[in-house]
């Protein structure tokens, strides 16, 4: 990997479904016993071929860029539950789901990716979970386009709270992902926080997706991957 590069890439899990069902429990075995328990103790199919993909993905990408071997990579949490690889703290990366699509971010310093399949609009949500230039974005809108902006507003908050793997601990309402220019940036207790980068994509299926990561290294484009040649490796 480059220096300072962060890379996205996105897997349709459900172009596959077939092959995954098939291959179910030869491609447990590749992952960690404690997530192969959580991943069979899913209830829903497509919970469980989330989570298997979005392990597998990690996986992935890790051997390819840095070239450790398929079976030297151990996944593990921080005390916050954000996933990391141990004694690596040069390999950062995250994962998220949403409907079809799985998505990981890595890179060389913190980074956070969130995807949001566009549903509905909650203003309930953005009362409690966006800041008063957050609710006035979106507000600034027309009616027609407060949906999109509503989606990209969330997911620019969640990439952030994951890139910085504290959880809980940073509440939403406690930063603005809206700079006083209107623009995408992130400012805490009215303080611009330059360090911090912010890009949103939009994902085919009507999906939103926003990367966040220290440094001005995010990548201009999605790589996606198909998903039968993801899981071949593993089988």
């Amino acid at each position: 990997m480059s220096e300072a590069s962060v890379m996205l890439y996105a897997v349709n899990w459900a172009n596959n479904i077939k092959s995954l069902q098939q291959q179910f429990q030869q491609l447990l075995k590749a992952v960690d016993k404690q997530k192969r328990e959580r991943i069979c103790s899913y209830k829903r199919e497509e919970d469980a071929f989330r989570s298997l993909i979005g392990n597998l993905l990690i996986r992935y990408v890790v051997n390819r860029h840095f070239g450790w071997a398929l079976c030297d990579i151990h996944l593990s949490q921080n005390e916050y539950g954000k996933p990391m690889l141990p004694h690596a703290d040069h390999v950062q990366f995250n994962i998220s789901h949403s409907g079809e699509w799985v998505v990981a971010a890595i890179g060389d310093r913190e980074v956070g990716v969130d995807i949001e399949q566009v549903l509905g609009l909650d203003l309930d949500v953005a009362e409690y979970a966006f800041t008063p230039e957050e609710i006035r974005c979106l507000s600034a809108q027309k009616p027609d386009e407060q949906l999109r902006e509503f989606y990209r507003i969330w997911t620019r908050k969640e990439s952030f709270v994951k890139a910085m793997g504290k959880g809980l601990l940073i509440p939403v309402q406690s930063f603005s992902v809206i700079t006083d220019h209107g623009t995408a940036g992130i400012l805490m207790n009215g303080i611009a926080r330059p360090e911090w980068s912010l890009r949103t994509y939009e994902v085919p299926g009507d999906y939103i997706m926003t990367i966040c990561a220290k440094g001005d290294c995010l990548p201009n484009e999605v790589s996606f991957l198909n998903s039968e040649r993801l899981i071949q490796p593993f089988i």
